[in-house]
């Protein structure tokens, strides 16, 4: 922090000619009150006069062609592969209210509670099994309205759910809420 301090006090020392350590440049008041030790004051000077150094390099280097194009090469196959040793870990234990939701690929079958009419994101589905499944994608008007239908939350890739209320109806992508 304190050397934050002291870099943003100074000017940059890159458009001068000489550098000018920082003993020079401070008077003895406010080196102590940065409060930096002898070591670290030669420090900053050895950043600050690399900076300088820098700066004049580019200042001067002629202005360069652009590199020319570099086709990449595939990198070297791994030959061997380390090996990584895990600690053994003690069994999970089963829960009592059942397996989660997204544990296994059955669908889950129940009746929607209510009319149906229509859903679109944010549509939240309670099912007659306690489960509320909320629409994430998809939407769908109804011709007629449902009366408790009896639906289906299909497993999709990636642990993605469907709700699907007829088989010849698009379904709603959706997620669990509780």
């Amino acid at each position: 922090m304190r050397l934050l301090a002291l870099l943003l006090l100074l000017p940059l020392p890159a458009f001068a000619s000489d550098y000018v350590p920082l003993r020079e440049k401070l008077t003895p008041d406010e080196l102590r009150a940065i409060a930096l030790s002898q070591a670290q004051i030669e420090q900053l000077d050895a950043a600050l006069r690399a900076a300088e150094a820098r700066e004049r390099k580019r200042e001067n280097a002629p202005a360069m062609a652009p590199a020319p194009r570099v086709e990449s090469q595939p990198a070297p196959a791994v030959t061997a592969a380390p090996t990584v040793t895990a600690a053994p870990v003690a069994p999970a234990q089963p829960r009592a209210e059942g397996p989660k939701v997204g544990l296994g690929d059955a669908p889950i079958v129940a009746r929607a509670v209510g009319r149906i009419e229509s859903w679109a994101p944010g549509t939240v589905f309670t099912l007659d099994n306690g489960q509320r499944w909320q629409v994430l994608k998809g939407s769908v008007t109804l011709r007629t309205p449902l009366e408790s239908p009896r639906v289906r939350v299909v497993p999709g890739f990636s642990g993605r759910w469907f709700l699907e209320v007829t088989e010849d109806m698009p379904k709603a992508r959706v997620f669990l809420v509780d």
